[in-house]
Order: C-alpha cells, then sequence, then structure tokens
C-alpha cells in the first residue's frame, strides 16, 4: 500500500513503534477525502505485519487488512437513518474487546466517527481508558470538536492534510487517468486525491463544481429566479446540498483572496472567482458566507430544504 503525503503521519506512527511507546488509542482527523481511512489500514498494517520491514502489503495479515477481511481488524457498523455508530454497535464492541485475538493484537476501526453520539462515546470510554495489551483503536473525523474532551485526553489526535499537487499527480498517475484529466481534478480540489476521484468518475462533487460553475454566472448577472433553478438540481437532497453549500463557501473565500492580492485557491473555480472579485465587495462576501453558514445549520436543525434554498438565494441577491 502506497501512502501519498502525510509524511508527519506515517513517520509519527513509525517513530512511536519504534520507541515502544505506541498509544493503544488514535484519532485521525481532517476533510473528507484526504485518505484517512487508508491511513487507518496503514496504522494496522504496521501493528500486525509479519515481516521486518513493515507494513509489506505482501504478507497474510497485510493482504487480509487490505482486502478488509482481517479477523483481527473490526470496522464499527453504521446503522440507522443516520449512518452513525450507534450506542448497540458499540456496546457490542465493547463486549468483543474483552475476547483475544486470533493473532497477536485487535484493532477497532471508527471510520467516519463525526455523528457517533455522546452516549456512544460514553459507553466507549472505559474501554479506550483501559484497554487490554492487544487492543486499538483508531477513529477517523472531519473534525475533533465532535468528540467529548474525555475521550479526546485518551487519544493521539493526528490532522491529515492535503498532498502537494505533486504528490496528488503521481497517486492519478497511478490510476490511468490522462494528464488532462489530472490537471482538471487538481484544479478543483488541488491535493485531496479522494475528492479529485469523485470529481473525475463523475460523481457527486462533478455536480457541485458544476452548480459553483452556473452560481457563479447566476451571481455575475445577479438573476435570483436563475440561482433558484441552480439549486433545484440538487432534488432536496441534504447530504448533497451541504456538500454543495460547503464548496460555495470555498468559492466565496477565493474570492475575498483574490481582492486582497492573495492567489492561493481554495475552491474549484478560481477564474470565476476572479469575476465576482470584480462586483463583490469584501463585506457582501462576508455577508454571503455568513448566509451559508445559517443555511447549514437550518439544514443540520431540519428545517425545510427548500425555504432555506429560496431565503439563501434571497439574502444572496440582496448582498450582489
Amino acid at each position: 500500500m502506497e501512502i501519498f503525503g502525510n509524511k508527519n503521519v506515517t513517520e509519527k506512527i513509525s517513530c512511536m513503534l519504534n520507541s515502544g511507546r505506541l498509544s493503544h488509542s488514535f484519532l485521525l482527523y481532517g476533510e473528507k477525502g484526504l485518505g484517512k481511512k487508508t491511513l487507518a489500514k496503514y496504522i494496522a498494517m504496521k501493528l500486525l505485519c509479519s515481516n521486518e520491514k513493515s507494513p509489506c502489503g505482501e504478507c497474510f495479515h497485510c493482504r487480509n487488512i487490505i482486502n478488509n477481511t482481517h479477523p483481527d481488524v473490526i470496522w464499527a457498523e453504521h446503522s440507522g437513518k443516520t449512518n452513525s455508530i450507534a450506542s448497540d454497535t458499540v456496546r457490542k464492541i465493547c463486549n468483543d474487546v474483552s475476547i483475544k485475538p486470533n493473532y497477536t493484537k485487535k484493532i477497532f476501526i471508527f471510520g467516519d466517527a463525526d455523528i457517533m453520539n455522546s452516549t456512544a462515546q460514553n459507553i466507549l470510554l472505559k474501554s479506550v481508558e483501559e484497554p487490554p495489551e492487544y487492543a486499538y483503536y483508531i477513529f477517523t473525523s472531519k473534525a475533533k470538536d465532535t468528540f467529548l474532551p474525555t475521550i479526546l485526553s485518551r487519544v493521539v489526535s493526528i490532522n491529515v492534510t492535503e498532498c502537494s499537487d505533486k504528490e496528488c499527480i503521481n497517486a492519478l498517475s497511478s490510476m490511468n487517468y490522462t494528464q488532462e484529466q489530472i490537471y482538471e481534478a487538481i484544479g478543483c480540489f488541488h491535493g485531496n486525491i479522494g475528492n479529485c476521484i469523485d470529481y473525475l468518475n463523475k460523481g457527486e462533487l462533478y455536480t457541485s463544481v458544476e452548480i459553483v460553475k452556473q452560481f457563479n454566472s447566476s451571481i455575475l448577472n445577479r438573476d435570483e429566479y436563475e440561482l433558484l433553478k441552480v439549486f433545484t438540481q440538487l432534488n432536496g437532497n441534504k447530504d448533497l446540498t451541504k456538500k454543495t453549500l460547503s464548496i460555495i463557501d470555498k468559492h466565496i473565500r477565493d474570492v475575498i483572496a483574490v481582492k486582497i492580492s492573495c492567489n492561493t485557491p481554495a475552491g474549484c473555480y478560481f477564474e470565476g472567482a476572479k469575476l465576482l472579485a470584480q462586483r463583490l465587495s469584501i463585506q457582501s462576501c462576508q455577508n454571503m458566507h455568513l448566509d451559508i453558514y445559517n443555511a447549514l445549520n437550518d439544514i443540520d436543525s431540519n428545517v425545510n430544504i427548500n425555504l432555506i434554498i429560496a431565503s439563501l438565494c434571497g439574502n444572496i441577491i440582496t448582498n450582489v
């Protein structure tokens, strides 16, 4: 398994392992698409690999971890309408912790643990506090602040970051994308390999990027009706709407960056941001950011999504 970028993560794990002071609990946090689950597998392979130079990627343990079939690497299941890690799931894992591993270590991975509620975290706390010698826990999340302070105080938190453009090019080149496709994806999502792949495979992020471009045009034309039509493409999909609004927020950040002569893009359509910068003031951009922030909070509060979008579009056009 090749890890692109995040040398700080792999080096930190190796140093801890070599010194014999490896923590039993890790939290890998950072935005979606940065390879947090891949790094979780990397840590599991470091712990279980049977070769001196670990992870080798070829031994029984490594191959089974890569294929998600290792009996001692347990991924916490997501369930329910919110697709979260439920309290019952955590209880089963806590019971499983007391059963010794088939081999030398037992690793529990809580992927996308952002919406694991406080009840589930409290159930898990004692196991994380006092793990058996063979038990390890790895959490992945977009942010640290979704976890209770009592959990955070007992894990090693590691910030997972974007790769360099060069590392991203190398990763995407190994997947047989053309150079033209690769540079187009990096222009949108920079060093976030997962987001680049989703975009190139015409996933949800491809739709979001197209919406950002149409959003940009609607603002330039100060056309509220056109702006409403742009958002209808989301079909009331809550997750896609949140994802798209977050990308639009980065786009607005880029408009401010252009206005203060900062040419380091964070969003997916920097050329469009340059055009908007000619029309919008910094205050207008700040107001739009606040409107988007409020819209995201309203979505999380289960306010009617069509009402949210209608209100947001009206507020945005008012700021143009």
